[in-house]
């Protein structure tokens, strides 16, 4: 691949699995995988190596780097419920009747680090958290901040409430019976108001619902964008306080802040940041007497002061910073973190020293202890991301749900966009427009629509629920597509049904969208036989690549309607014909096509079918005991695209 930074090359097996990445810079990243498609070893620029070992059912139970070890265990519904790493630190998992993560705690030795137990709603809504952190002050830097942690620590011990309007949106966050925010939200989703902590502080947006405007005791801060939607300017009672400009690809270039600091950012071609320059303290700032534009400071003809350089998992759309490599110019110190992943950040090295990540049911890092040793940096957010510890960007990069902070953007870097989370929002437009049918997805700033402590967006993209501790693991997903092309690669030939399901497919697809084809087989005498017939003419007309699947059981509307434990799993499907006696086929293509479904190959031989909206979850699960008289809109959906291994059509009623 050839980028504006050189040259990238990437090796792939027969499979298509990638087993190679060299980038521009000569680092090389080398991949080893199993039979299944499940990934085995990476092995970083410096030699070192991450090895996986997983069960019979393909479940990850040991990650081994540089001779330290995590252990995984299980329960029988497959759910992680326990991880054991150096220095006797683990974490424990529980869950209710539902599969929704009802505890987290993080033990070293006997003593509880950090403990935190969750309630839920109906709807699977979060509405309290009891926290318990560990105020042992020992092992916490010797600064003047340390002070302001222990303190924090013994507020953050404590009972949250969580309250919630119609549309699951946060709207009460409670310390015991004490409010200490309050949030308030307009007809197109924009956050109208807050009051936090007394303080109250009021939004305003364009017709574009852009935020152009917040008010308060203490601030009075204007917002302009450029032509693309992008936040480009900050102004504090007429100052301003933040720039911002953005590359052709709509990404963020260069980021100005009223300290005097300026960071360039470069990418590749993939959208992957590869890095920054920091330059600092020589520049005025704007104003009559200081710059007109952020690109005044010409920084071609600079020295930057910092520079930061990345080592990338190019496999993986997010969690993929593998190496740091991080030059102090003036002080010619140039040092190296590297970081090993399984579902978020377990470890980091540093010369020689290696540290241990516990992170929240967020992914967010809540504290980083000093392997063999008492050093420990502590870490807190309030419920949109804001560091309430004051500690982001010490000693490591990650924070709110493994996001890399920015102290001169004042961002989180999502991937596809910037975070900020002062506002709650982003500071550009959804990549991925919404749906006019989902009124709250249409608003092209919002972080997960109101939700910060049920969803997480990674991406930048896409929000989804958080604290999915069972089967699927991100270390897993190394390119889906790999993982789905091993599974493939091992099915059994395509048998007669087989080719029912392609015909039949084919035709959904590519003639009505489908919806209108199960509504034909549903009401067309002889259906069987129409099945067939309609589909040995079409099985030569079907679309390429596309991917069948198989999902057990007779295809009427309780089977497919999930389950409470299928919250964070969906639906399963299978890659290859199942040995089952009886079971329903359709395709990948023809679920996403929907529009309100999406399936997703998230591990061998293993496809998640969820809602688009993940809060439509809990509902589509709420009706499977009524789903035979009363089937929910996705079952009928998913059965008008379905058919049954005889050939026949599912048996649900479609309006």
């Amino acid at each position: 691949m050839l980028t504006a930074l050189g040259v990238i090359r990437i090796e792939n097996d027969k499979l298509g699995r990638t087993t190679k990445v060299i980038d521009y810079d000569g680092k090389e990243v080398r991949y080893e995988y199993g039979k299944e498609g499940e990934r085995l070893r990476i092995v970083y620029p410096d030699g070192k190596s991450v090895d996986y070992g997983y069960d019979e059912n393909l479940r990850l139970v040991n990650l081994i780097s540089g001779g330290k070890e995590i252990r995984y265990s299980y329960d029988e519904e497959g759910r992680l419920i326990r991880k054991d790493m150096p220095d006797d630190i683990s974490s424990l998992y529980g869950y209710d009747e539902r599969g929704l993560l009802s505890s987290l705690c993080y033990t070293k030795g006997n003593k509880k680090i950090e403990e935190y137990l969750y309630g839920y709603d109906l709807l699977g809504n979060k509405t309290n958290t009891v926290r318990e952190r560990d105020v042992n002050s020992s092992g916490i830097k010797e600064d003047k901040n340390k002070e302001k942690i222990i303190h924090k620590l013994w507020e953050d011990s404590s009972v949250f409430n969580y309250e919630y309007d119609s549309l699951s949106r946060l709207i009460s966050v409670k310390r015991r019976e004490k409010e200490v925010c309050r949030y308030a939200y307009d007809v197109f989703g924009n956050r109208s108001k807050m009051k936090k902590d007394g303080i109250e502080v009021s939004y305003t947006y364009d017709a574009l619902d852009r935020l152009v405007k917040t008010s308060g005791l203490y601030e009075n801060k204007t917002y302009e964008y450029d032509k693309r939607g992008n936040l480009i300017g900050v102004m504090n009672r007429g100052k301003k306080i933040k720039a911002y400009e953005y590359g052709a690809s709509g990404r963020l270039s260069l980021s100005y802040s009223n300290s005097g600091n300026v960071r360039s950012y470069g990418y590749d071609g993939m959208g992957n940041r590869i890095g920054f320059r920091e330059y600092g303290g020589g520049y005025k700032g704007f104003g009559e007497n200081g710059l007109k534009s952020i690109g005044e400071f010409n920084l071609p003809g600079s020295s930057p002061v910092y520079e930061e350089r990345y080592v990338l998992d190019r496999t993986k759309p997010y969690n993929n910073m593998l190496q740091r490599n991080m030059v102090e110019r003036g002080k010619n110190k140039d040092h190296v973190q590297s970081y090993v992943w399984d579902f978020n950040a377990v470890f980091m090295e540093e010369e020689e020293k290696a540290y241990t990540y516990l992170n929240d049911e967020l992914g967010s890092p809540v504290r980083l202890f000093e392997q063999d040793g008492e050093n420990q940096t502590i870490y807190g957010y309030d419920e949109f991301g804001n560091d309430t510890y004051g500690t982001q960007e010490q000693v490591q990069p990650f924070g709110y749900t493994g996001y890399r902070y920015d102290n001169v953007a004042n961002t989180y870097f999502a991937q596809a966009r910037e975070y900020i989370p002062s506002v709650g929002r982003f500071g550009g437009e959804d990549w991925i427009k919404g749906n006019i049918e989902k009124p709250f997805s249409l608003n092209q700033y919002g972080y997960c629509w109101g939700n910060p402590i049920g969803l997480v967006d990674r991406d930048g993209k896409t929000p989804e629920m958080a604290s999915n501790y069972s089967q699927v693991f991100d270390i897993l997903k190394t390119g889906t597509e790999m993982a789905g092309a091993a599974a493939l690669a091992d099915s059994p030939a395509p048998g007669p049904m087989d080719l029912v399901a392609l015909g039949i497919l084919g035709i959904t697809l590519v003639v009505s969208g489908g919806v209108a084809v199960g509504k034909y087989i549903n009401s067309m005498a002889k259906e069987k036989e129409k099945a067939r017939v309609i589909a040995l003419e079409q099985v030569t007309t079907k679309r390429p690549n596309e991917t069948v699947i198989y999902r057990r059981g007779n295809g009427n509307a309780t089977n497919l309607t999930p389950r409470p434990r299928d919250l964070h799993t969906g639906l399963y499907y299978e890659l290859k014909v199942p040995a089952a006696t009886e079971y329903t086929i359709t395709t990948i293509e023809a679920i996403n096509a929907t529009g309100v479904l999406t399936a997703v190959i998230d591990k061998p031989n293993h496809v998640s079918v969820r809602p688009v909206n993940p809060l439509e979850m809990m509902e589509w699960i709420n009706s499977r005991p009524t789903a035979k008289e009363n089937p929910y809109y996705l079952t009928k959906i998913l059965a008008s695209i379905s058919i049954r291994d005889n050939g026949g059509p599912c048996n649900v009623k479609i309006d």
